[in-house]
C-alpha cells in the first residue's frame, strides 16, 4: 500500500509503500505524487521527497519502475532532493537501476539511506534547508493514519 502526504508550502514529500503487496493503483498513485510534488517546485526553492519501503514490501514491476522514473524530467531546472529509505539492498539496487534508466536531470539529487532521519537530515545539508521538522510531520501523520486504519 502507498500513502503520502505534502507540505505544498515547504516543497516536502514523505511517501511511504508499506504491506506485502503493492497493486497498479499504489504505482500510479506514487507517479501522481511524485508529479504534484514537481508542481509546487520553483527555480528559487528546491523540492524534497523521502520515499519509505518497508521490508516486506516488494520491489516495484519494471514498468512501473520506468514510470516513476520517467517523474525526473517533470523536476528539471529544479533544486531536488530525492531519498529513499529502506533496509533492503533489493530496494536500493532499484534505485540505482532508475538512475541507470533515466539519469537525474541537473540539481536532482539522489541518495538512499537506512534511517529517515538520516534521509532528512541529508536532504537539509545538500540544499541548506531546515525542512527536517517538516518531514517528522508529514512521516508522524502517516505513521497515525497507519494506527487509526489497523485499529
Amino acid at each position: 500500500m502507498y500513502r503520502f502526504r505534502i507540505d505544498v508550502n515547504a516543497g516536502c514529500m514523505v511517501g511511504m509503500h508499506e504491506g506485502p503487496t503493492d497493486t497498479d493503483d499504489d504505482y500510479a498513485r506514487e507517479v501522481q505524487s511524485l508529479m504534484q510534488l514537481a508542481g509546487t517546485g520553483r527555480k528559487s526553492a528546491p523540492t524534497i521527497c523521502v520515499m519509505i519501503y518497508s521490508p516486506e514490501t516488494p520491489r516495484p514491476p519494471a514498468h512501473w519502475r520506468q514510470r516513476v522514473a520517467d517523474t525526473r524530467a517533470a523536476y528539471e531546472g529544479q533544486q531536488h532532493c530525492f531519498a529513499l529509505v529502506t533496509s533492503l539492498v533489493v530496494h536500493r539496487g532499484v534505485l540505482t537501476a532508475m538512475n541507470w534508466q533515466r539519469p537525474p536531470p541537473a540539481g536532482f539529487r539522489v541518495a538512499s539511506y537506512t534511517e529517515f532521519d538520516d534521509a532528512a537530515e541529508w536532504a537539509d545539508r545538500e540544499l541548506g534547508t531546515k525542512v527536517k521538522p517538516v518531514l517528522d510531520r508529514l512521516r508522524t501523520e502517516l505513521l497515525r493514519e497507519r494506527l487509526v486504519q489497523h485499529a
